[in-house]
This record gives structure tokens, sequence and C-alpha cells, in this order.
């Protein structure tokens, strides 16, 4: 029912989030030791952390509508940032897609 479906969303949620991570942290090494980027690698690592970003984004923004709160609140959650760790994968997207212009 209902708590075994909460259950996957969060299994699901933790599987991308510990894999984008790990590639992430990989293509960091990577990045510092100046060597060639696999970019098959940090697309894969980018994948993981929108998996991971939209699991529960679009059941949340679903409710946005009538939610009250602070704008900025409000925003963040349109957005897809939903914790500190979906910021976290935003910020890691992010200089990921920096080391891809860079290669």
């Amino acid at each position: 029912g209902t708590h075994c479906n909460s259950l996957q969303h969060i299994a699901y949620l933790g599987v991308h989030w510990r894999r984008g991570a790990l590639i992430y942290m990989l293509i960091a090494t990577i990045a510092a030791d100046k060597k060639p980027i696999d970019l098959e690698l940090l697309e894969e690592g980018l994948r993981q952390l929108d998996q991971m970003i939209a699991t529960r984004s679009t059941r949340m923004t679903a409710d946005l509508d009538g939610a009250e709160g602070a704008d900025s609140v409000r925003d963040m959650i349109a957005a897809g940032i939903l914790s500190d760790t979906h910021l976290l994968a935003v910020v890691y997207c992010g200089e990921m897609c920096y080391w891809a212009l860079e290669s």
C-alpha cells in the first residue's frame, strides 16, 4: 500500500544519490589530478543525480499551488530542491557540467 510505495521512493532516492555522488567523487579526483575525464561516466553521474532529484519532485510540486509559506521555500521546492541533499545534488551537477565543458 502507501507505506510500501513510500519506501520504494526512499530506496530509489538513496540508490540514485549514492551512485551519482560516488561518480561525482571519482570525477572530482580525476579532475584534481588533471587527468582526462571520461564523458560517458560524467553523463551517467548526471543521469543518476537527475533521477534522484526527480524522484520526489513531481509529487511535491503537484501540491505546491495551494501551499502556504515563504516564496523562497516555494521556489526551491518548485525547482526540485527538497532537502540539503537535493541542493548538494544540484551543486554536483553544476560542477560536473563545468568539467564537461572544460574537457
